[in-house]
This record gives structure tokens, sequence and C-alpha cells, in this order.
């Protein structure tokens, strides 16, 4: 949220007050970053239900340090391996992969056994101590942080009988309104990635009206509604006309992801989008990160990296881009093959039609 500074000092007091935690950004932790927001829109088979999602959230009695994904695995919704403890279903009820990313680093260790439902808070927290203590010593020694950990506590645990064979990849279409069932579900994209006070509090009024206990944020920044009757949708129309929310954006500008708090990702994602509307690209099956800092962990299929420079006093004209993909142009592979480097920024949008059509037909590579 952004607050502005003369209301400060009484926003915190009121979060006070009504015992809600907040954090300032300078001394943010992460959220845990799950695939619940798939169930019954994305993902209607399989164990994992929106049961099993709560009861993992209510084990969890500390706050993360680390960044955490919690996935079904068989959705394409949520990244599965942007945290640093990721955790994946695995065929097996109640049993899931850990994939464990050490900070500042794309190595990807795998934990040797699946792990049981109600042991997954407990064990994260003592990966996260142990990481956080002496992550450089387990990064290059990985089996003596499983022995350690295992020595430490007693966890359920079962051999892992196969290796997580993941789905193919397509970005779903988030957006507008869907039917579901005998009810409808409602994506909200915003191209600026803020939503509005005054719409949010609209937005719940409805909700309490017509008895929505939740409302789900996803990784794209997006907002869902579900379990929306027909006889009220045209509440929902109502709201996004009342604040001119459109719900029919391009598929080529919903499959992007951009930092945090970063007018520069921003703009220069609107300024590539509007090469793509320009050439007419189809971007089906790519995703899109942009990169403007060090140590930023982007989730894309093809990435956007600002080259970093050392001197603050450098004309934003000088800057240089590369681009990579990554192998088959998986997002959720590790491994990123360099296209382009050193590039002005006036180029970028010509390469990545180029790149776009390797993807669409993988001969001409």
């Amino acid at each position: 949220m952004d607050i502005p500074a003369k209301r400060y000092a009484g926003f915190m007091e009121a979060c006070r007050e009504k015992d809600i935690v907040f954090y300032t950004v300078q001394k943010a932790v992460p959220n845990i970053v799950s695939s619940y927001p798939a169930i019954d829109i994305f993902v209607h088979d399989g164990w994992l239900k929106g049961g099993v999602y709560k009861d993992v959230f209510d084990t969890f009695h500390y706050t993360p340090r680390l960044k955490m994904n919690i996935c079904d695995g068989n959705q394409s919704l949520a990244p599965f391996f942007e945290g640093h403890l990721n955790w994946v279903s695995s065929s097996r009820t109640h049993f899931w992969y850990l994939y464990i990313r050490f900070p500042g680093t794309p190595v990807v260790y795998c934990w040797p056994v699946w792990v049981y439902t109600n042991d997954m808070a407990v064990l994260s927290q003592q990966i996260e101590d142990a990481i956080l203590q002496r992550g450089e010593c387990y990064q290059s020694d990985t089996t003596a942080l499983f022995t350690e950990i295992s020595n430490t506590i007693v966890y359920t645990s079962a051999p892992i009988e196969q290796e997580l064979s993941l789905p193919g990849f397509a970005v779903p279409y988030y957006e507008g309104f869907n039917r579901s069932g005998d009810c409808y579900w409602l994506g909200i994209y915003r191209r600026d990635e803020l939503y509005p006070l005054s719409f949010m509090l609209d937005v719940c009024a409805v909700c309490l009206e017509t008895r929505i206990g939740e409302l789900y944020t996803t990784p794209w920044k997006s907002i869902i509604i579900k379990g929306i009757d027909h006889a009220q949708r045209h509440l929902w129309d109502y709201i996004l006309g009342k604040h001119r929310i459109n719900v029919r954006h391009a598929a080529n500008e919903l499959n992007w992801q951009v930092e945090d708090h970063t007018e520069e990702g921003l703009a220069l994602k609107r300024y590539l989008i509007r090469q793509f509307d320009k050439e007419d690209v189809r971007t089906y099956g790519l995703c899109f990160a942009i990169q403007t800092r060090a140590r930023s962990s982007m989730f894309g299929s093809v990435l956007i990296r600002r080259q970093q420079n050392k001197n603050p006093h450098r004309l934003r004209t000088l800057d240089r881009y590369d681009i990579l993909y990554t192998k088959d142009f998986n997002p959720n592979s590790t491994e990123y093959l360099l296209f382009r480097e050193n590039m002005e920024k006036s180029f970028i949008g010509t390469y990545l039609v180029s790149l776009s059509g390797a993807c669409q037909y993988p001969y001409s590579r």
C-alpha cells in the first residue's frame, strides 16, 4: 500500500489498534506464494483441495524470512521454483516434494524424501534457520544439510517414488468474467499494477453483501473473486464501470512479470507491448520477465535483463540490455540461454519478435 507521508503515523496507529500486522518496505518479509487461487478454476482434479491449503497455512506459526512457494504440481498459474523453499504436491496424497534454491543463486536442490503435509512448516523453519546461519556451507554440501536437519527434528517422510513431472506451461487467461460450474469467477488486472483504495472498498462491500468470503491475489499481480452468482453479476458490472476497470486486455499484455515497485520496469513493459501490438505478435506459450535489479529472481521463459551500472549519474539512454530464454522456453527451468546481449532499448522489441517466432516454430531456431 502506498501511504501519503502526512497520513503515515495515523495509518500505523490504526493498524496496531486492530492488531493488523504490517511492515515498512525496508523491513518487509516475503509473503508465501501459492497456487491456492487456481483451485476450482484452473485445477479441478487431484487431492490438493482448498481445505488442504488452509490446513498447511494454519501450521505456520512463524513468519518466514525466505521466499516460499506452495504449489499444486498440476497447474501453471503460480511459479514452482522462484522461492527459496519450494513445495510441490506429489502424486501421493498429502506428500510433497521440496526444492531448495539457495538465496542469490539459481541452483535448485531436491530434498531426498517426500514430506508429509503436517510437517511442512516445522521442516521449513528448521531449514530456513540453517540456511540463514550457514547457507554457504550447505550450498556446497547439501547432504550435510539433509543429515543435520534429519538428526535435529522428527518428521514424517516417504521415499520419492518418481521424479517430479511438471505439466506443459501455458499462462492461463486469468482475467474477465468466466463460468465455473453454476457460478462465475472474475479476474481483474491493472496495467499499472495498482488498485485504488476506493475500488477495493467497493469490492469488499459487494463481497459482504453477496457472502463472498475471500479475495485471491495471484503472482501476476491480479485479483480473483470466485463464487459470483449469476443473479449478482450486475453488482460487479456496476463497480467495474464506476471505476472504469477494463477486464479484457490482450493476452500478450497479461504474460509479464515485473519487479515490485519499479516504474522503470513497468515503463519498459509498456514500451515493448506497444511494439508487440504494432507487429501483431503471437506470444502464446511464452511469459516475459523484466529484471532491473541485480539480485531479483524473476519468473519467465524470456528474460529482459538490464545490465548493472555502478555509476549512478549515467544517463538512462546509455543503459544496455540482455535477452535470455529458458531451455525449451519452459519458465520453470532454471537454465537460461543467452539470445542477445549489450543492446540499446530501441532494439529489444525487434529481437523479442524474432524470439517469439522461434518459440512458435522451433525448427527455425
